[in-house]
C-alpha cells in the first residue's frame, strides 16, 4: 500500500482534517479575502492592493505559502501526537508503513521543516515573491526565528542533523511524494478554476525544484563544503530599531501584510469560520442616515428643532480619510462616526477604552428586543478581555461562542467593536501584530475618548497612526476636550480637524450651563491618621449633603472610599442620611458585585430614591449615571472634566443656573505658598498640572459652565510650560519606541493598560452565592486548584449535554463565573496577598479567604487579616 501523504496524513485532530483538506479551506478563505477586496478597488488606496496586477501578485503569493505552509506537518512524531497511540490503529499502521526503514527525526517546530523544505522547492525568484513566501511560513507560528532571524543560512545549519535524515526519506519517497502533490495541484485546480491568481499559483508549484532534494540532502551531508546553492534564501526583514515609520521600507510593508494575511486565512480555516465578509454594502449612506435621523428625533421632545449636524458636516466633507471631530459628550459622536463610515464604505472599526461603554455600544449597534439597532445583529462583533460574556445573553444554545470569539480575533467582520488595546498596538512589534496590521489598507478605524491616553500610551497610538497612514488606512478622532498637546503630532500626520462649536452649527450640549464649581481650600483626608477624614472635610460634606436627595462623592483612591463610606453609614455621624441608599465603587471590588451596585445606583436614581454613591476613578468614564450633585478631591482638569460629566447630565435642554454649586471641590491647603497635596493624591497625579488645574477652577468658580467653558479651562491648563513639557513628554516616548519590541501581544497589552498585576477569583464567595448546586460545587473546584479538563469539571459538576455547541458553550458559562467574582490586584500590592493566593485555574489565580462578609461589602482593601499581615510584615522590616 502507498501512503498518499496529503490526502492520508493529518493537519489538524480535533475534528480529524487532511492536510489537503486544510490546504483546500486556506485557499477558500484566500478567494474570500481576495473578493472583499476586489469589491472595494475605489476605496483603497495602499498601491499594492489598488492596482490589480500588484493585487494579483500578492495573493499568487498567498495562495503559494498556503500550500506549501503545513509540509513540514509531514513528520513521523507529529503525526503520531495528532492521534494518541492506540486510539486509530489503521492510522497507526498507514504512518509505520510510511516511515518503515528510515530513522524517524523530528522538528519540535513543523514551520521550521515547512520552511526548509520550501527553500529546497521554490525557484530563486524574488519578482515572485519567493522570498518573502519562505520567512512568511517560517513566522505563521512563533518561534525563536522571530527575534533571531540573522543570515540564511542558519536555520539549515541548526537543523542539518535532523534535516540530512529528513531528506533521505524523501529521496526514497521523492516520486510518491511528487504524484500526490501533482495530484493535489489538479485537483485543486478543478475547485478554484475561476481563480486567474491560484491558478497562476498552481503553475508556479507544478513546476517545483524535485531534483534539489537530493542536491540539498548532498550539500547537508557535505555541508563543510559550504554550498548551499540547492536552497533559496528567505526575506529578512529589515532593522528597523531606531527607526522613524516613516523610513519603513514599502517591501517591508507588503511582507507584513502577507505574513498578516497568512495568518488570517490559516487561522479561519482552522476555525471554520469567514476571514471576511463581503457585506460592506450595510454602510449605505442614505439608509443609515434615515435610520439615524428617526432614532435621535424618536428621543428629542421639539422634534421640529432637531439640527442632523452629523449629516451636514459629513456631506460637507471633500476629503474625510483622515478627522479629528471635536463635540460635547451626549451630542451624537457615535452617529457621526457611523456616518463616517459610509462615506469611504469599508470595514467598520470603532475603539473605545472602556468596556462597559463598549458593551451599551453593542447593544445600540446590533439592536435588542426593545429597540433597532443600526445595523443586523450577524454583521456586528464585539472583542475585549470578556466579550465572551456579551455572547452568553440570552439562550446558550442559540450561539456558537467559540466561532464569534475566533471571528472577532481575526478581525473578520464589517462592524467590529472594540479596545484600543486589540487594535493599536501594532507599533510594539510583538508577535502576532501583522495579523492587525493587514487590515489596517480597508479599513475605517475610530478612536473615542483619546483625551482618556497618558502620555505614554498617545505615544503608541501615535505610532501605530502613523503606520495605518502608510498602509492607506482612513481614521477618525472623537474627544470632547481635545488635548492640545495632541495637536503637534496629528498635525504631523495630516489630519482635518472639525470643531463644532466654530462649524456654524448648533449641537446638542455645546452652550447650554450644566455646572457650577465652589473649592475648598483643604484637604479631605488626613494620611497622618489613616486617610481618615479630617474635622474640616467632614462639616464640609455634611453642610454640602444637608438637604440633598442624591450625591456623588469622588474620591482618589480605595483607602479613602473605604473610609469615606463607612464615615457615611455610620448613623452616629451622619444621622441625617437615614433613609438614604449609599453604596461604595471602586476597583478592587469584585467584578459581580460592582455591576450590580451600578444598576442598584442607576435604577434608584431613575426612580427618584435618595441615593449616595461614594466611588474612586472608576466612575469617570465607565460608569452612565447622572447625579443632582459632586463632592470630588482634586485631580487634573480632564479627570475632573471627566467626573463633572456625572453631574447634570442627561437633563434635556434644561440649564443649571441656581445660586448654589453643583460641585465641591477639595483642592489642598495652602502652606507657605505651597500647596499641600496628601500622598494619596501625588501617588497619582502629576504635581504641577495639579497647581496649574487648580488656578484655572479658582478663576471659574461660583459661575454657570457650559462645555465650551469647560474645554477651554483644559486648553488654558495645558498651555505654556505645561504644553511643552507633555509634547516633550510624548515625544521622549516616541523615541523610546524607535527601539521597543514585545514578545506577546499580552504582554504589549499589559502595558498599554497599565495593569501589570494578577486577576484573582474567589471560590468562597461564588460557593456563599450558589443558588444552584453546580456553582457550589464548581467554587470547589476551583478552591481545590487541581487543572481538570473542562469535560472533566462538567462531569463533576453533573452536566451531561449531547449536543457539542452546548458543552462548549457551558465551557465559557464557568469562565465568565469564574470572572463574576474575580477582583484585579495591582502589581504593587500583590506580596500583601501572596499567602492567601493558590496556584493559577483556568487563567486566575485563587484566593483564599475567611473574611467573606468584609469582602463583599467593602472590597479587596479592608480585610483584617491582610491588615495584620502587613502590620507584621512592615515591623519585620525594621
Amino acid at each position: 500500500m502507498v501512503v498518499n501523504m496529503f490526502k492520508e496524513l493529518l493537519a489538524k485532530s480535533e475534528p480529524k482534517e487532511s492536510l489537503q483538506q486544510h490546504i483546500q479551506d486556506g485557499l477558500k478563505k484566500v478567494v474570500e479575502l481576495y473578493s472583499v477586496l476586489e469589491s472595494q478597488d475605489e476605496e483603497i488606496t495602499w498601491p499594492m492592493w489598488s492596482d490589480k496586477g500588484k493585487r494579483n501578485l500578492f495573493f499568487t503569493a498567498l495562495a503559494k505559502a498556503v500550500i506549501l505552509h503545513d509540509i513540514g506537518k509531514i513528520d513521523y512524531k507529529f503525526q503520531r501526537k495528532l492521534v494518541s497511540r492506540g486510539k486509530d490503529e489503521s492510522f497507526e499502521r498507514l504512518l509505520e508503513e510510511l516511515f518503515q526503514d528510515f530513522p524517524k527525526p523530528h522538528f519540535e517546530r513543523h514551520e521550521v521543516l515547512s520552511t526548509l523544505l520550501s527553500s529546497i522547492l521554490l525557484k530563486e525568484d524574488k519578482g515572485k515573491w519567493h522570498d518573502k513566501i519562505i520567512t512568511a511560513i517560517l513566522f505563521h507560528h512563533f518561534n525563536r526565528y522571530f527575534y533571531e532571524l540573522s543570515e540564511y543560512p542558519e536555520i539549515i545549519f541548526d537543523n542539518s542533523e535532523k534535516l540530512c535524515e529528513y531528506l533521505q526519506f524523501l529521496k526514497h519517497r521523492l516520486d510518491d511524494f511528487k504524484e500526490y502533490f501533482n495530484n493535489m495541484l489538479n485537483e485543486l485546480s478543478e475547485k478554484f478554476s475561476d481563480s486567474e491568481f491560484i491558478k497562476e499559483a498552481l503553475y508556479d508549484l507544478y513546476n517545483l525544484e524535485w531534483n534539489n532534494i537530493e542536491v540539498a540532502h548532498y550539500q547537508i551531508a557535505h555541508i563543510y563544503e559550504d554550498d548551499l546553492s540547492a536552497f533559496t534564501e528567505y526575506y529578512k526583514p529589515p532593522n528597523i530599531i531606531g527607526k522613524e515609520v516613516k523610513d519603513y521600507s514599502q517591501e517591508f510593508f507588503e511582507f507584513l501584510v502577507l505574513l498578516g494575511a497568512l495568518h488570517r486565512v490559516d487561522y479561519s480555516a482552522s476555525g471554520k469560520v469567514n476571514v471576511e465578509s463581503e457585506n460592506f454594502g450595510i454602510f449605505d449612506f442614505d439608509n443609515l442616515a434615515r435610520l439615524i435621523e428617526e432614532k435621535i428625533k424618536g428621543q428629542v421632545a421639539d422634534k421640529d428643532s432637531f439640527n442632523f449636524w452629523q449629516k451636514k458636516i459629513i456631506e460637507g466633507l471633500d476629503n474625510s480619510r483622515k478627522l479629528i471631530l471635536i463635540a460635547p459628550t451626549g451630542s451624537g459622536k457615535t452617529e457621526f462616526s457611523i456616518l463616517w463610515g459610509t462615506k469611504n464604505p469599508r470595514k467598520f472599526v470603532y475603539t473605545l477604552p472602556l468596556r462597559v461603554a463598549l458593551n451599551d455600544l453593542f447593544t445600540r449597534f446590533k439592536g435588542s428586543e426593545d429597540a433597532q439597532g443600526y445595523f443586523e445583529p450577524q454583521y456586528v462583533n464585539i472583542l475585549h478581555s470578556t466579550s465572551f460574556i456579551e455572547y452568553l445573553k440570552g439562550n446558550i444554545s442559540d450561539i456558537n461562542v467559540e466561532s464569534k470569539l475566533t471571528a472577532a480575533r481575526l478581525l473578520s467582520d464589517p462592524v467590529l467593536l472594540t479596545t484600543p488595546d486589540q487594535i493599536f498596538l501594532t507599533s510594539l512589534n510583538y508577535y502576532g501584530s501583522d495579523k492587525v496590521l493587514s487590515v489596517y489598507p480597508y479599513s475605517n478605524l475610530v478612536i473615542d475618548e483619546i483625551q482618556t491616553l497618558s502620555p505614554e500610551m498617545a505615544a503608541v497610538i501615535i505610532r501605530t497612526l502613523q503606520i495605518i497612514n502608510s498602509l492607506g488606512g482612513n481614521i477618525l478622532i472623537m474627544t470632547a476636550t481635545f488635548p492640545p498637546y495632541f495637536g503637534k503630532f496629528f498635525d504631523a500626520l495630516g489630519f482635518e480637524k472639525i470643531d463644532v462649536s466654530k462649524s456654524g452649527i448648533e449641537v446638542k450640549n455645546l452652550r447650554k450651563p450644566r455646572h457650577k464649581i465652589r473649592v475648598i481650600e483643604d484637604n479631605l483626608f488626613d494620611y497622618n491618621r489613616g486617610a481618615d477624614l479630617t474635622e474640616e472635610g467632614l462639616e464640609a460634606v455634611r453642610d454640602f449633603l444637608r438637604d440633598k436627595d442624591n450625591a456623588l462623592l469622588v474620591v482618589n483612591n480605595v483607602k479613602k472610599a473605604i473610609n469615606l463610606y463607612k464615615k457615611l453609614i455610620d448613623q452616629k455621624e451622619f444621622k441625617e442620611l437615614n433613609g438614604f441608599n449609599i453604596y461604595l465603587l471602586h476597583s478592587r471590588i469584585v467584578e459581580k458585585y460592582k455591576s450590580e451596585r451600578i444598576e442598584k445606583v442607576k435604577s434608584d436614581l431613575r426612580k427618584g430614591r435618595k441615593v449616595i454613591l461614594v466611588a474612586t476613578q472608576v466612575v469617570e468614564a465607565s460608569v452612565d449615571v447622572d447625579f443632582d450633585f459632586m463632592i470630588t478631591e482634586i485631580s487634573p482638569i480632564d479627570s475632573q472634566i471627566q467626573r463633572w460629566g456625572r453631574v447634570f447630565r442627561s437633563r434635556g435642554n434644561a440649564e443649571y443656573n441656581f445660586d448654589e454649586p453643583n460641585i465641591l471641590i477639595f483642592i489642598g491647603k495652602e502652606e507657605n505658598g505651597q500647596r499641600k497635596f496628601d500622598r494619596g493624591t501625588v501617588a497619582i497625579y502629576d504635581r504641577d498640572v495639579l497647581v496649574k488645574t487648580i488656578d484655572i477652577l479658582k478663576s471659574s468658580q461660583n459661575k454657570p459652565l457650559s462645555y465650551l467653558d469647560e474645554r477651554d479651562m483644559v486648553e488654558q491648563t495645558f498651555s505654556g510650560d505645561l504644553l511643552n513639557k507633555y509634547v516633550s513628554e510624548i515625544e521622549k516616548n516616541l523615541d523610546f519606541l524607535k527601539y521597543y519590541s514585545a514578545a506577546k501581544k499580552s504582554e504589549v497589552q499589559r502595558i498599554f493598560r497599565n495593569i501589570a498585576g494578577i486577576t484573582v477569583t474567589v471560590p468562597q464567595l461564588m460557593a456563599d452565592d450558589g443558588e444552584e448546586g453546580w456553582q457550589k460545587e464548581f467554587a470547589k473546584i476551583v478552591l481545590e486548584g487541581e487543572e481538570l479538563p473542562w469535560a472533566e469539571i462538567l462531569k463533576r459538576l453533573g452536566i451531561t449535554l449531547e449536543n457539542e455547541r452546548e458543552r462548549e458553550n457551558w465551557k465559557w458559562k464557568l469562565k465568565s463565573v469564574l470572572y463574576e467574582y474575580s477582583i484585579g490586584i495591582p502589581a504593587f500590592s500583590v506580596d500583601k496577598y501572596r499567602s492567601r493566593l493558590r496556584k493559577e485555574f483556568k487563567g486566575f489565580w485563587v484566593l483564599d479567604i475567611k473574611e467573606v462578609e468584609e469582602l463583599r461589602r467593602f472590597g479587596l482593601d479592608e480585610l483584617k487579616e491582610f491588615e495584620r499581615l502587613e502590620k507584621q510584615e512592615l515591623e519585620n522590616s525594621f
